[in-house]
């Protein structure tokens, strides 16, 4: 017959196993979406034109020279983008968070320049969202 000790013990033990079994079930079904996205990107449009798709994962750096001479300084790092720099007057798109989610934006208006995160999903996803 079990004392009331073993019992407390086999129930830490249990409970203890279940929160390791969620735990992994959460970390790797999280980890297995986000590897599905299988296209993540960073779009930069001037003038309503896009002139750029870039790999969200994938360290780059670019100057997109936009309208009335204006330049910004696009940063592509560890999966997020973000204008660093500008020679505009107000500098509100620098100021601007930078983005890593789908339809996330920076605006600068002087240059007409846009950057957004354009995700694909995996097809599973869509047909549920449909």
């Amino acid at each position: 017959m079990m004392k009331k000790t073993d019992m407390i013990i086999a129930g830490v033990a249990l409970a203890a196993a279940l929160v390791c079994y969620v735990g992994y079930y959460s970390h790797t079904h999280v980890s297995k979406a986000k590897a599905e996205k299988v296209d993540e990107k960073v779009v930069v449009s001037i003038g309503g034109q896009v002139v750029g798709r870039y790999d969200l994962h994938k360290d780059d750096e670019f100057i997109i020279d936009g309208e009335n001479g204006i330049s910004n300084h696009l940063v592509i790092k560890d999966g997020i983008a973000d204008v660093v720099s500008a020679n505009c007057p107000d500098k509100l798109c620098v100021h601007q968070s930078s983005i890593s989610q789908n339809g996330e934006i920076i605006v600068c208006l002087p240059a007409e320049v846009i950057v957004e995160i354009e995700t694909k999903e995996p097809e599973e996803y869509e047909a549920i969202a449909n």
